[in-house]
């Protein structure tokens, strides 16, 4: 009897969206759009020089932060209460309006805005256009909001960046869900509303082509998500850390369909035991290669148009002696 995929294997490799590639999809004022190209986090440095010990240093006068005129790069846009798609809307703009940026959320993904009819809100700096640094804008107070923050690192300690992480809560109208990426230090940061209440998954949904542990070629061929599913309730923890582990051995084989034929560009997903997974795409020879350590893996190969599975087939790694390569029959 073949073995079947249980219920929570199944639960997060429905949340497994590789962003790599795509492009990012049209705005709509009803209906938000979902990042898919994650954008960078360039954190602030500050430096000071000490001053001669018999000469006084200047006196440092603040200035006010610069506010940053910006155009909707979108053919609607729906403007928020707060920095983050769970807030409600309170606005609409479309394609080429003008607004006037006056300050940012941490991690400088959203930006808190001024339109032409004197109306306060906030938009994501995915879909406009600024004529400066975002940088340059104030660094704003959410505490009005839930703040869900933490870190992507691998098992060096060292960050990972655009790596896509998903809020999501399910709710009686559909799932409320809001998204947030990594940034070059690894930080990300979500906001929900106040209102906010319960339990939330918050998930890794993708990996941007940019992202340091994907090679060229757009694959995740030497690092592992360990943890890919956190699940919160409201406030908060402190912290999150979301880890990815270097790839101590490889899982290879090649998946065919019933005639025996390689299949080319299939996606091949293994789940280990304790819910670390790995997964990569086929080549023109329906080979494999995924990256992983010891452990006993279940390996798969899905079909994300029809949303069918193959058959399972467990691999046990033991030590750093590579496993004998599987051969897969496609779903």
């Amino acid at each position: 009897m073949p073995k079947s995929m249980p219920a929570t294997y199944l639960c997060i490799l429905s949340f497994i969206l590789v962003a790599c590639g795509a492009s990012a999809p049209e705005a709509t004022a009803t209906n938000e759009p979902t990042r898919t190209l994650p954008a960078t986090f360039t954190p602030i440095v500050i430096t000071a020089t000490l001053a001669e010990t018999n000469t006084p240093g200047p006196t440092n006068t603040p200035q006010p932060a610069q506010s940053i005129e910006a155009v909707i790069d979108a053919v609607a846009l729906n403007l928020r209460s707060g920095p983050g798609t769970v807030h409600a809307i309170v606005g609409a703009l479309v394609e080429d309006d003008t607004v006037t940026a006056e300050g940012r959320a941490p991690g400088n993904e959203w930006v808190k805005v001024r339109t032409s009819e004197d109306q306060i809100g906030w938009l994501s700096l995915d879909f406009i256009r600024r004529s400066g640094e975002v940088e340059d804008l104030a660094l704003l107070d959410i505490s009005e909001s839930f703040v869900v923050q933490g870190v992507v690192v691998d098992n060096s300690g060292a960050p990972v960046d655009n790596i896509s992480i998903a809020l999501i809560q399910d709710g009686a109208d559909g799932p409320l869900r809001t998204d947030t990426t990594s940034g070059e230090d690894g930080s990300f940061f979500a906001y929900l509303p106040p209102e906010s209440f319960g339990n939330w998954a918050v998930q890794i949904v993708g990996a941007g082509c940019d992202s340091r542990i994907m090679n060229a070629d757009c694959q995740m061929v030497d690092y592992f998500s360990v943890n890919n599913t956190e699940l919160i309730t409201l406030p908060p923890p402190d912290e999150l850390v979301f880890l990815y582990s270097a790839a101590t051995v490889k899982i290879t084989g090649t998946v065919v369909n019933l005639a025996g034929e390689p299949v080319d560009g299939i996606r091949v997903i293994a789940v280990r035991e304790d819910l670390a997974f790995t997964f990569g795409e086929t080549n023109e020879l329906g080979e494999f290669s995924l990256a992983a350590s010891e452990g006993d893996w279940d390996v798969l190969a899905r079909d994300f148009a029809t949303g069918r599975d193959s058959e399972l087939v467990n691999v046990i790694i033991s030590g750093a002696q590579a496993p004998e390569p599987v051969i897969i029959v496609a779903p």
